[in-house]
């Protein structure tokens, strides 16, 4: 479910590189991938803290 969660990112990442053909085309997504890393581990946190809370 956490990689649903995070898939759209990724994926428009991928259409803002297909497009570009300038030289600085592979610098440009940078941030887009720092994003998605953020939002995938505060994605399991949030599962995690979850699984506690429902278990105990």
């Amino acid at each position: 479910m956490v990689l649903f969660l995070a898939l759209p990112i990724p994926v428009r990442t991928l259409k803002v590189m297909k497009g570009d053909t300038s030289r600085i085309r592979l610098w440009r997504p940078i941030p887009q991938f720092l994003k998605q890393t953020i939002s995938i581990e505060l994605l399991a946190i949030i599962a995690l803290i979850a699984r506690i809370a429902l278990t105990s």
